[in-house]
C-alpha cells in the first residue's frame, strides 16, 4: 500500500520532484539551446525555468487529488498547487528567496502572497502569539483576503477546500536539484512543521543533445545522441592516453 505523507501523497511528492528537476536542467538547456541563446549570456533564463515548471505542473496535475492552477499575482503568473486530501495549498519557492523575505518582513509595504497565505490559512499555529501580531496588522486584514482571494477565484477552488498553508523550498546547484522541503511556516514565516523530500531526487547526467532538431516539444526523454560535454570529456581521456602512449614509446626507444 502506498504510504500517505501528511501533505501529499508519496507518488505526487515523486512526480513533484522529478518535474522541478527537469526544468532546473535539462529542459532549461534545451529551451535556450533551440532558441540559440548562448546561456552565459542570457538574460531570462531564470524565467524561463520557471515557465517549465509551471507548464510541466500544469500538464501533470490537472484532475485527481493534487491540482495545479495558473494564477495571477501582480505582473507575473503563479502555480500554486492544492492537495484536496490533505487540504494543503502549496507554493514552490527557492530557499534563499524564502530567507530573503524573512529578512524583509514588516518592512514591505504590500504583503508578498506567501504572508497572506500563512496568516489566512497559518493563523492559529502558534496562536498565543500570532494574536497580538494580528491585532498589531488589523489594518492588514482586507489585504490578506484580497490576495487570497483573488488567487483562489483564478485557480477556480473554494475557500473552504483549504485548510493550511505549506511552502516548498528547493536549493539548485549548476543546473541540479540538490535539496527540497516541504514546510508549514506561521504567520511570523516561521516554519512549525517540514518534511524532507530530498530522497526522492534523481541524480543523473544530462542527456540535452548538442543540436537541437525541429520544432517539437521538449521531449528529451527520447534517445538522444551523445551530449557535447561527454564528447569532450572522451576526447580528452583520448589525448591523455595518446599522451601517455609517446611517453612509453619514447622511453623504450
Amino acid at each position: 500500500m502506498e504510504k500517505t505523507y501528511k501533505f501529499i501523497s508519496e507518488s505526487n511528492i515523486i512526480e513533484v520532484v522529478d518535474k522541478l528537476s527537469s526544468s532546473l536542467g535539462d529542459e532549461l538547456e534545451i529551451g535556450l539551446k533551440k532558441m540559440g541563446i548562448e546561456e552565459r549570456y542570457s538574460v531570462g533564463k531564470h524565467y524561463l525555468k520557471w515557465d517549465l515548471f509551471n507548464k510541466n505542473c500544469i500538464n501533470s496535475f490537472k484532475e485527481g487529488t493534487l491540482i495545479a492552477r495558473y494564477a495571477k499575482r501582480g505582473p507575473w503568473n503563479m502555480v500554486p498547487l492544492v492537495d484536496f486530501s490533505s487540504r494543503f495549498i502549496f507554493s514552490v519557492m527557492r530557499e534563499e528567496r524564502f530567507i530573503e523575505l524573512c529578512r524583509g518582513k514588516g518592512k514591505r509595504k504590500r504583503l508578498h502572497y506567501m504572508e497572506a497565505f500563512a496568516q489566512s490559512f497559518n493563523f492559529a499555529l502558534g496562536e498565543g502569539f500570532q494574536m497580538s501580531l494580528f491585532l498589531e496588522n488589523q489594518d492588514r486584514e482586507e489585504e490578506v483576503a484580497q490576495i487570497v482571494d483573488g488567487i483562489l477565484k483564478d485557480m477556480q477552488v473554494e475557500k473552504d477546500a483549504i485548510e493550511n498553508y505549506a511552502v516548498i523550498l528547493f536549493n539548485e546547484y549548476n543546473h541540479e536539484l540538490v535539496s527540497i522541503k516541504c514546510c508549514v511556516i506561521n504567520s511570523d514565516l516561521q516554519i512549525v512543521d517540514q518534511e524532507d523530500w530530498s530522497s526522492y531526487i534523481k541524480h543523473r547526467q544530462s542527456i540535452v543533445p548538442e543540436v537541437v532538431e525541429g520544432d517539437n516539444d521538449l521531449q528529451y526523454n527520447q534517445s538522444v545522441s551523445l551530449n557535447a560535454k561527454a564528447r569532450e570529456r572522451a576526447k580528452q581521456r583520448t589525448n591523455v592516453e595518446e599522451k601517455k602512449d609517446k611517453e612509453e614509446n619514447s622511453k623504450n626507444a
